[in-house]
């Protein structure tokens, strides 16, 4: 998933539908150099795996807050395991999808950690024609954990994955154009992690 825009929920209904039809056991959601794009479809992506729940609290510099939940007319399309592939890229709406599935013990992050962009920027119009930007509020996950500045740190970070994670390069920022080698994706430690260590959020 490269970019959150009206193309992405169309596109990946279409691919879970196919998944389904195909039987498959587990999803890898590649959001490596994904650096956002429109909240909402973050929501939307969400609600095609799980619903009703919680994604996101923004927080106010008056420390007001507004909840956002998963959105999506369809319903949860998909129910198996999931995990979530980020580096320092994945940054904005994708750390909002991360953060969200995870605190809800849908998916485990795999891979580095993200960029850490979670503030809220409003443009002010001025009276000569010219805009002031201004950060009016911030995201946190749905346990409250802060973004900004801060990213998401892997539940399973590079270096305890397969040699066959390093031969693609997934040291580096910028995101690996191959495949991964699907056979070592750790999918069973990953919903160990979920159900041993992760509380669903309320």
């Amino acid at each position: 998933l490269s970019e959150f825009n009206s193309e992405a929920v169309p596109a990946l209904k279409s691919a879970l539908l196919q998944l389904k039809e195909q039987g498959v056991d587990e999803i890898l959601l590649d959001l490596r150099g994904n650096t956002g794009g429109g909240f909402q479809f973050a929501l939307n992506i969400g609600g095609m795996f799980m619903t009703d729940r919680l994604m996101a609290t923004a927080v106010g510099k008056g420390g007001e807050t507004n909840p956002f939940r998963t959105s999506y007319a369809g319903g949860q399309l998909s129910e198996v395991p999931l995990l979530l592939w980020t580096d320092g890229l994945s940054a904005s709406a994708s750390e909002v999808l991360a953060g969200g599935l995870r605190d809800n013990c849908r998916a485990a992050l795999v891979g580095s950690k993200t960029f850490g962009k979670g503030k809220i920027q409003a443009v002010f119009g001025l009276s000569n024609g010219g805009g002031l930007t201004m950060t009016v509020a911030q995201y946190l996950t749905p346990k409250g954990s802060v973004i900004q500045g801060k990213g998401l740190q892997p539940d399973i970070p590079i270096s305890s994955i397969t040699n066959a994670y390093v031969g693609l390069g997934l040291r580096s920022l910028l995101p690996s154009l191959a495949s991964p080698d699907l056979e070592s994706i750790p999918f069973q430690q990953a919903q160990e992690i979920l159900r041993t260590q992760c509380t669903p959020v309320q």
